[in-house]
């Protein structure tokens, strides 16, 4: 369950002071001192040019593990950052981010504010065949565009032309329509988050079935009494196998119900069924 934080931000960045939330949850610094560096959750907005002023209270905070977010504008040629940085005697931090304006890091700490900063998305790149993800929790997920099934129809000229949504909840392609949210992509790189997912899918869809099973009987039908569906149909769905909205249809007009009717007597069923306990209920017929 995710939970919001209480932040702290210091901004010398006037252009991008729109994006601080303004909630009784974010303590907003008027002047960051040593004592304010070992505050909760802080967020610094600066710009390249004026890094050298928040420098001190960025490794203070850094050191002290209080340090969340580097927001830096480029307000010069992005080719001397690097210099701007050594300027500040400042190191590139795995939570850096340089951007443009206020955007960027209005989402991050929107994100942080409602606890869902591992759920959505910062910033996203193409390098190559593959898609670079960075999460509002500076985690990096990288994916050959292969490897994710809906992106494995976008035409590579087309790779490059997406935005990420204000929020941060998903990548848009608009050839094709194509939208991927941060699950998809831990789905296609993460071999334990995949086997997790698919064990929850699994569960779900062997409670669905089951509750199939039991409206089925209290209603005295048999698997062959499904007009439109076969035994051998019906058998793999109530095993736990994906049903097209037909066959649903079918079955609920075997029962006597319409197919919102139906589907809304089966959420009661599994309400009604303890999760693990609906295999032992099912006897064949």
């Amino acid at each position: 369950m995710t939970r919001a934080y209480e932040m702290t931000v210091f901004s010398n960045d006037k252009e991008c002071t729109e994006a601080i939330p303004r909630t009784k949850s974010v303590k907003i610094l008027v002047k960051p001192s040593q004592a304010s560096a070992r505050a909760g959750n802080i967020f610094v907005l600066t710009t390249a040019t004026k890094l050298v002023e928040v420098a001190e209270f960025v490794r203070r905070a850094n050191e002290c593990h209080r340090l969340r977010a580097l927001f830096i504008r480029s307000d010069v040629d992005p080719k001397l950052l690097p210099q701007m940085l050594d300027r500040a005697k400042l190191r590139v931090l795995r939570n850096t981010l340089v951007h443009a304006g206020p955007e960027l890091p209005r989402r991050v700490m929107q994100a942080w504010q409602h606890g869902m900063q591992h759920e959505l998305i910062a910033l996203a790149d193409r390098i190559g065949d593959r898609l670079l993800v960075v999460t509002c929790a500076f985690e990096t997920l990288e994916a050959a565009f292969d490897d994710v099934a809906a992106l494995r129809g976008i035409a590579v000229s087309e790779r490059s032309r997406f935005e990420v949504s204000s929020e941060g909840s998903y990548i848009h392609w608009p050839a094709g329509d194509v939208h991927v949210d941060i699950d998809s992509l831990r789905y296609a790189t993460n071999p334990d988050w995949r086997k997790r997912q698919d064990l929850l899918r699994l569960r779900d869809d062997k409670r669905f079935g089951a509750a199939i099973v039991r409206l089925r009987k209290k209603r005295g039908l048999k698997q062959t009494d499904i007009d439109g569906v076969s035994e051998r149909q019906l058998r793999r769905i109530e095993s736990g196998d994906s049903a097209t909205v037909n066959a649903l249809e079918c079955v609920a007009r075997s029962h006597g119900l319409s197919l919102k009717e139906y589907l809304n007597s089966i959420a009661q069923e599994i309400r009604r069924s303890p999760i693990g306990s609906e295999g032992a209920k099912i006897k064949p017929d």
